[in-house]
């Protein structure tokens, strides 16, 4: 006589579900995201002054960074100052709201800061902010 695993008995009725494949998979997206999430953050390679406070920024925030060499990239994408300022009075047109975040070299030239920011706020743009690495403090 073969024995089955499953009795006929309403007590003995067992239900299962099978969760390996769907460990499997969200280990597998987990490392994923592991290693892409810094390399997606970082953007353009700036070495940031350090301050004593720092607040996260949104990723909804909008980009400008000045590398030490004065290239100028809005987001991923490098720009001159002409072009720059197109594209920021096109953004004050559609987007007047939005925070702008100045991501410059700490060893650059401050004219070039001074520069940008004059021309956001000769496009209407006053919700900026400037990026900085948080610098330890000793006690």
């Amino acid at each position: 006589m073969r024995r089955t695993q499953w009795s006929r008995t309403p007590s003995a009725l067992r239900s299962e579900i099978n969760v390996t494949s769907l460990v499997d998979v969200t280990l597998v997206l987990l490392i994923i995201f592991l290693i892409v999430a810094p390399i997606i953050q970082q953007g353009i390679k700036v070495r940031l002054p350090k301050a004593t406070t720092k607040k996260l920024a949104s990723p909804d925030n909008l980009t400008i960074s000045i590398a030490e060499d004065n290239k100028i990239y809005f987001g991923e994408t490098r720009l001159t100052l002409e072009d720059l300022k197109k594209r920021l009075d096109y953004l004050a047109k559609t987007k007047p709201e939005s925070f702008i975040v100045i991501r410059a070299d700490k060893d650059l030239r401050f004219k070039t800061v001074v520069t940008v920011l004059d021309m956001l706020r000769n496009a209407g743009l006053h919700n900026t902010g400037i990026a900085t690495e948080k610098r330890k403090i000793r006690k």
